[in-house]
């Protein structure tokens, strides 16, 4: 596949983006996604991704692949 037709922009975030992304899903919306599915969010909420502000943005989710502190 030739991806690179299909990407527009790649953004870098932090790792302390990402869990501010994920512990925003919970606090606002009471779902837990994974880091992978928080990298979109957290990029939003970041201001990485630039133009967007009067377009509908979808952010696709996934994942609940984490164990709880004590497992």
């Amino acid at each position: 596949m030739n991806w690179p037709q299909y990407v527009d922009e790649i953004v870098l975030v932090e790792e302390s983006e990402i869990a501010q992304a994920m512990t925003w899903y919970i606090e606002q919306h009471r779902l837990i996604v994974e880091g992978s599915g928080a990298v979109v969010l957290a990029a939003l909420l970041n201001q990485r991704i630039a133009g967007i502000s009067s377009k509908t943005v979808a952010a696709v989710l996934t994942g609940a692949q984490l164990s709880p502190p004590n497992a």
